[in-house]
């Protein structure tokens, strides 16, 4: 079983004194006190440095010499963000699909499963009471031979599945 956990089915070359975690605390702790390690930086202050420090401001204040921007340079800004903002555009535009879907290039395949899939009764999509399809309807409702309608019921009972498995 070891022999699988290991990879390379040989032993690792490293091995670890015994007790070695136990007696590292102690070890390090001792050298510390021994103070072995008090080497110093070589980084020195000079003898009563903060004592007499003072703090020198120049006397004299240096005139600074202010270039103020041209007008012409707040243009040249205005000008190059607007360039960029119809380059923009025009990219976006190229790299479009040309022209836009109009209801026309769809198939009617692709219209009644879209219905079919987003409306649940068909007077969501249409609404007869404020539009003319209403007396469109009821006319093709009037001109309708009882033989159509049996027809009709005929051809949609024989199409039904009535097993309820």
């Amino acid at each position: 079983m070891a022999q699988k956990r290991n990879i390379h089915g040989k032993k690792p070359g490293f091995k670890v004194p015994e007790a070695y975690f136990n007696t590292l605390e102690n070890s390090v702790l001792t050298k510390l006190k021994s103070n072995s390690y008090s080497e110093k930086s070589g980084f020195q202050t000079p003898k009563d440095y903060f004592r007499d420090f003072k703090l020198e401001t120049p006397s004299e204040e240096k005139t600074i010499k202010v270039i103020p921007l041209k007008e012409w340079t707040k243009w040249m800004a205005a000008a190059s963000i607007v360039a960029c903002a119809v380059i923009g555009a025009l990219y976006i535009d190229s790299i479009s699909s040309d022209g836009n879907i109009q209801f026309s290039d769809l198939d009617n395949d692709m219209i009644e499963r879209y219905l079919d899939d987003h409306l649940e009764t068909p007077e969501e999509f249409i609404d007869y009471d404020n539009t003319s399809v209403i007396d469109i309807v009821d006319q093709n409702i009037i001109s309708l031979k009882d033989k159509d309608i049996l027809e009709y019921l005929n051809d949609t009972i024989e199409d039904q599945d009535f097993n309820n498995d």
